[in-house]
């Protein structure tokens, strides 16, 4: 955007849920909803936390993730993990060009992607007409339970 455009500010007005998951099996180990107009990196101080403390990491294990979570603070505390491996997508923020890393890991975030696709779709978790959080927490974590046992109860 350029000239009025870019002095004009946005709103956002809703919630969405973010959710770490295991890459390798799908399960989602921890979620969490917040609103919409909160960056999305935010979350991962109150979520990857909780994954830390009530799983065993494995030693040298990756945490994938998008250009969200491209910061200094943030890559710190996912290496002091048990050594633990960031792959996380660099964010150009309009100085230079966004890349996707080259580890070949990286495509395994499309079970989170998966996750998040089916529940804004099938699960109706993008249109709602809730207001406040708490409901909205309620229906996003019923929709991501019904999730889960229609694809790992089968």
């Amino acid at each position: 955007m350029t000239g009025k455009d870019r002095k004009e500010k946005a709103y956002v007005f809703g919630y969405k849920l973010h959710i770490i998951e295991d890459c390798e099996t799908g399960v989602p180990l921890t979620a969490v909803v917040k609103p919409a107009n909160e960056h999305d990196s935010r979350p991962f101080y109150e979520l990857f936390p909780y994954v830390v403390n009530n799983f065993n990491v494995q030693y040298g294990a990756k945490f994938l993730g998008d250009s969200a979570f491209d910061s200094a603070d943030i890559r710190k505390r996912v290496r002091e993990v048990n050594e633990m491996t960031d792959v996380i997508a660099v964010n150009g923020r309009g100085h230079y060009p966004s890349e996707t890393p080259e580890d070949k890991e990286y495509g395994k975030r499309w079970f989170l992607e998966q996750t998040n696709s089916v529940l804004e779709t099938d699960y109706n978790l993008t249109s709602n007409r809730m207001k406040g959080i708490k409901k909205m927490a309620v229906h996003a974590f019923a929709c991501l339970i019904a999730n889960f046992m229609e694809h790992f109860m089968e």
